[in-house]
């Protein structure tokens, strides 16, 4: 049995009680069982991160549109949950990653009969509402046909415009970073030049090499990014 075990860690995870009546406080003899317990606060910059990151299929693991929307909406990331007065549509991550699929499923087609089941009709209304503006695409930053009125002014969905513009290719770096540092301004490009040379040595020398100056790289366009609609 020993050495069945040797190269393995029980990890499990749990709802506090405070968020759910199915919950319940670990009995001691277990609880005391666990080397360690350790408390993951909810925050909307972790979960903005994490759905930032690429998938399997090489998209964000959340819609973009669902991270601006949350990050312009901090509030609605999580709601507080209350066992005298239950929440018709407890809205929590795992929804909004939710909401992200069906939109991925239905073509990026926001379509409000789908999503309100999970969100809550008055928040999709907001949600279709704010989508009917899609974020800014590294196809209007290649051709310089931006929309200004589609720039965030907001600190957090400007953070979430930089994490979405962060598919960019190495040949489409150099306008993207033009674009973040006229409209975002130098803190959102440390933040976006951090994410996208991450892990890559090739990457951070190129990153070097244009923050001194140099933009002297060939260009390519891409129409890998569609925008959004709602209907």
């Amino acid at each position: 049995m020993t050495e069945v075990w040797a190269n393995c860690v029980v990890v499990a995870a749990g709802n506090s009680v405070f968020e759910s009546d199915a919950a319940h406080n670990m009995p001691e003899p277990l609880y005391r069982r666990f080397n360690g317990h350790i408390n993951l606060p909810l925050s909307v910059d972790s979960f903005v991160e994490w759905g930032c990151q690429l998938n399997n299929e090489g998209r964000p693991k959340v819609h973009p549109i669902v991270l601006a929307f949350v990050a312009s909406n901090r509030e609605l990331l999580n709601s507080k949950y209350d066992s005298e007065k239950p929440p018709e549509y407890a809205i929590d991550p795992r929804g909004w990653e939710q909401v992200s699929d069906i939109i991925y499923a239905n073509d990026e087609v926001v379509r409000y009969d789908l999503i309100k089941n999970k969100i809550g009709e008055e928040n999709a209304i907001d949600f279709c509402n704010f989508a009917k503006t899609p974020l800014i695409t590294i196809d209007e930053i290649l051709n310089d046909d931006i929309d200004r009125k589609k720039i965030p002014t907001d600190f957090n969905a400007q953070r979430v415009l930089c994490l979405t513009l962060r598919v960019a290719t190495e040949e489409q770096i150099v306008p993207v970073r033009k674009f973040i540092r006229k409209y975002l301004g130098g803190e959102h490009l440390a933040f976006f030049d951090s994410i996208w040379a991450e892990g890559s040595d090739e990457r951070t020398i190129l990153i070097n090499r244009l923050s001194g100056g140099s933009d002297n790289i060939e260009l390519k366009t891409s129409s890998d990014n569609d925008s959004i609609y709602t209907e």
